[in-house]
């Protein structure tokens, strides 16, 4: 029984001759290797042009993460900056309240006071009137010194500093008291007895 002779690659297995069986297998391996090495080739470029982009994009992202952490400390320092701007503000604002609130009150204790002096003097100085409805010309029962005597508190002074031994002003006693007067109690029985 004669074999024949058939190529060793499966998709192959020609019949071969004694003679070209080497030549053929070594040609047909010799295409597949150089067709596997050229789709090595281009699957390493397309890999190290993936490997590149991913670097870059990786690059990128790092330093987009380093921008946003500076743009962060910037705005936490501005933060902290207005914040405590605001909290002296709000000090200030307090303060302000405050005095105003002090004020305030002064004015407003100060408008009372004025309302019940006036209050106090137009009572006072209102003339009272009796039972037939006719204003009585009393004076009223409380008055200040300058609206009781007519005069200014430094001309009472003077006018005391001219005041005789017993507190009267001589040239205002009557030339015709010379002497106390005679009282009607006591005195009066005695003389009758006399």
């Amino acid at each position: 029984m004669e074999h024949t002779l058939q190529c060793n690659v499966l998709k192959c297995r020609k019949e071969l001759g004694d003679r070209a069986l080497v030549t053929t297998c070594y040609i047909f391996q010799q295409h597949m290797s150089k067709t596997l090495t050229e789709k090595y080739s281009s699957l390493n470029v397309h890999l190290d042009k993936v490997v590149n982009e991913a670097n870059a994009e990786i690059a990128n992202c790092h330093n987009k993460l380093k921008d946003a952490e500076i743009d962060r400390d910037e705005l936490r320092k501005k933060y902290e900056e207005l914040l405590r701007t605001c909290k002296e503000k709000n000090k200030k604002l307090l303060q302000t309240q405050e005095l105003y609130d002090k004020l305030k009150r002064k004015a407003m204790l100060g408008q009372v006071q004025d309302a019940a002096e006036d209050a106090v003097e137009s009572t006072l100085q209102a003339q009272p009137v009796n039972s037939n409805g006719v204003e009585s010309q009393e004076p009223p029962y409380f008055q200040s010194r300058d609206a009781l005597y007519g005069q200014s508190t430094s001309s009472l002074h003077d006018m005391q500093r001219s005041l005789g031994p017993y507190g009267n002003s001589q040239a205002n006693i009557p030339t015709h008291i010379g002497s106390w007067p005679r009282t009607f109690g006591a005195q009066s029985e005695q003389d009758e007895r006399e």
